[in-house]
């Protein structure tokens, strides 16, 4: 499974986005579909959890994860500093 696919998968289990998160464009502004601050945290700790990764307290910015492109960004550059 690929990056995408795990942060798409992540956030259908732990999220009450209204659209279907596969087939909204990736820079679509998430926090405009019913994601809120809970809902944004919850995917953020899912995120950690399930992919092994720590966000730092300075990158805890609703920027870094209102799309699907941002979050993937965001779990890549974890992905890549863990080596």
């Amino acid at each position: 499974m690929n990056i995408r696919q795990s942060v798409i998968q992540i956030l259908s289990e732990v999220t009450l986005i209204d659209n279907d998160i596969e087939k909204m464009n990736d820079n679509e502004n998430l926090l405009n579909h019913g994601l809120d601050s809970y809902q944004l945290t919850k995917a953020i700790v899912a995120l950690e959890k399930k992919l092994n990764i720590l966000f730092d307290d300075e990158e805890l910015i609703a920027y870094n994860f209102n799309t699907l492109h941002n979050i993937i960004e965001a779990v890549q550059g974890k992905l890549h500093e863990q080596g």
